[in-house]
């Protein structure tokens, strides 16, 4: 049990806001080298690690690759109305 930020109350660990009086909890979030961050950091301070989601690059990496994707098929296209062959 942890108790809210703003009014004490005891709430579960998991807890985002507080059922009492709303607000939202700080959730501790720590870096591999042990370093506490803050929820808007980019890089850890201490040893310089990324801290960006790997979903969030994966996102980027697949979007790029649909994009590739679409130019090759637009290229197709295009070629098959010109006549032209590859």
């Amino acid at each position: 049990m942890v108790k809210c930020v703003k009014c004490g109350a005891r709430l579960r660990a998991e807890d985002r806001f507080c059922d009492i009086c709303g607000a939202r909890q700080k959730k501790e979030k720590k870096c591999e080298c042990g370093f506490l961050l803050e929820e808007f950091f980019a890089f850890c301070p201490m040893c310089g690690k990324s801290l960006a989601k790997e979903e969030s690059r994966n996102h980027k990496t697949a979007k790029r690759r649909k994009e590739s994707d679409n130019g090759e098929k637009f290229s197709a296209v295009l070629e098959s109305l010109l006549g032209r062959k590859k």
